[in-house]
């Protein structure tokens, strides 16, 4: 009989240690690489060249800078275009092209064989500081003065209206008139803007 109690004493407490034992652990196998564990470094991000530092115009009309290559307008607009060739350069001392794609005028330097002025009338083509044609020209004007000056030329000691120094050797043109003339003279609140130039100083002055 009393072999019996410690036989069973033993069992009491043979189980209650088993009891007190600690579980296992339910650990959770690592992830393969790229499932959920720590994520792919992303590649660099793609840096555009300083246009300045390829000779083009920091200001552009839908893309297009002054001093890009044909190759370069042609990977923006395509080859949709007419073109009309003109051998006396005047003041663009050089025979040059004028290529007309919709909305736009390029005249391209057929020595250089790049863009010397961009002509547009389309909204298609904005500045780099989003104004477009068929905005309003006292909005469009103003903004610009915030800054850029207007320029003076060798003709007159007046200012010109709506045309911007952007860079030292670079002039934006506005112009507000139906027949697209470079003026902006005697605006109203309805006054749109029709073009836009963007062009060498040289070939205004």
């Amino acid at each position: 009989m009393r072999r019996l109690a410690s036989l069973i004493l033993v069992m009491v407490l043979a189980l209650g240690a088993w009891g007190c034992a600690e579980a296992p652990k339910n650990e959770t196998p690592a992830p393969p690489p790229g499932q959920g564990g720590s994520p792919e470094p992303s590649p660099p991000p793609v840096t555009q060249p300083d246009p300045a530092s390829l000779g083009q115009s920091l200001e552009a009309l839908g893309g297009i800078r002054l001093g890009m290559t044909v190759a370069e307008v042609e990977k923006l607009l395509g080859q949709q275009f007419t073109e009309e060739l003109r051998e006396e350069g005047g003041y663009f001392g050089e025979s040059f092209a004028i290529r007309s794609y919709k909305g736009c005028d390029l005249v391209i330097g057929k020595t250089t064989g790049k863009v010397l002025q961009i002509d547009v009338f389309a909204p298609e083509y904005p500045t780099e500081q989003g104004v477009k044609v068929g905005d309003a020209s006292i909005a469009a004007l103003e903004k610009y003065r915030l800054k850029y000056p207007e320029w003076v030329g060798n003709q007159s000691p007046d200012v010109l209206t709506g045309w911007f120094k952007t860079e030292p050797d670079i002039l934006l043109i506005f112009s507000s008139m139906e027949n697209r003339e470079r003026s902006n003279d005697n605006l109203t609140e309805a006054s749109k803007i029709t073009a836009i130039t963007l062009g060498y100083i040289k070939f205004f002055d």
